[in-house]
């Protein structure tokens, strides 16, 4: 029988209980680093890009214990559907902290989608907003035209943007040098997340490896605390909790990957 121990080479497969034996700290290496996002977020001063960046990095936080959550229950399909949100987060915090002047479009794109919103409400159940606040709404809309980039879609006719810019995670991975995580819980992720052969195949029989996809978890988890850090403290140094936490990271899953089957 080969010897199972925790510096032997990972296998190609592995349950919660197997992963957990191998890595006993990676749980609470999780959880330190969740804390750690949470806690850099709070007490933000308000303004546009700093606002912005503490909304996206500090909901990671909850995002990552769902996650957690799924892979722990061996619910490993959901738990990758799951985590394109917080690396998807995690891109728009980065590309924001090097492209500031667009964080306003990221702000008033609440505006599209309440217009949106609203305009279902409409369709579907005739409730319809005080002119007040439909006059209200289009002062918004307007506003929200001078920072984001308003096109008709010729299928639909709408005019209404899909998204608050035009660049696409694909390109903000590459600027971020994620590009390998983008893979698995962006692209693969959504793989999972549409209905095709290819993502029912894999929810019912090919659940994705569990060794593999932990590794992108603990990816997500350090590179917000330090792009939190080095945003919100002004410092390359990490002190405090986030070094803990960024410590006991480290520590907890260093071990190379399988690939993908």
């Amino acid at each position: 029988m080969a010897d199972d121990s925790p510096n032997d080479p990972l296998p190609h497969e592995m349950n919660w209980r197997e992963f957990t034996a191998r890595h006993p700290d990676f749980v609470e290496a999780i959880n330190l680093g969740v804390v750690a996002i949470a806690e850099l977020a709070r007490d933000v001063p308000p303004t546009t890009v700093d606002g912005a960046v503490a909304l996206l990095t500090g909901s990671i936080a909850e995002n990552i214990i769902d996650v957690m959550f799924l892979f722990e229950n061996e619910r490993r399909d959901g738990a990758v559907r799951l985590l394109r949100t917080p690396f998807e987060k995690h891109l728009y915090a980065d590309y924001l902290t090097k492209h500031p002047e667009k964080a306003e479009a990221f702000s008033l794109f609440w505006a599209v989608q309440s217009k949106q919103l609203l305009d279902g409400l409409k369709a579907h159940y005739g409730t319809e907003i005080s002119e007040a606040g439909a006059e209200g709404m289009r002062k918004l809309l307007e506003i929200a035209k001078e920072k984001i980039e308003f096109n008709k879609c010729e299928a639909c006719g709408s005019r209404l943007p899909r998204m608050w810019t035009k660049v696409t995670p694909e390109v903000m991975a590459k600027d971020a040098a994620m590009e390998e995580t983008y893979f698995f819980a962006y692209r693969y992720a959504t793989l999972l997340i549409h209905p095709t052969v290819m993502g029912i195949d894999h929810q019912l029989h090919n659940p994705p490896q569990l060794p593999n996809m932990l590794l992108h978890v603990r990816t997500i988890v350090m590179r917000t605390v330090v792009l939190q850090w080095e945003w919100f403290r002004k410092s390359k140094t990490v002190t405090g909790t986030a070094a803990v936490a960024l410590n006991a990271l480290s520590r907890a899953f260093a071990e190379p990957t399988t690939p993908l089957r």
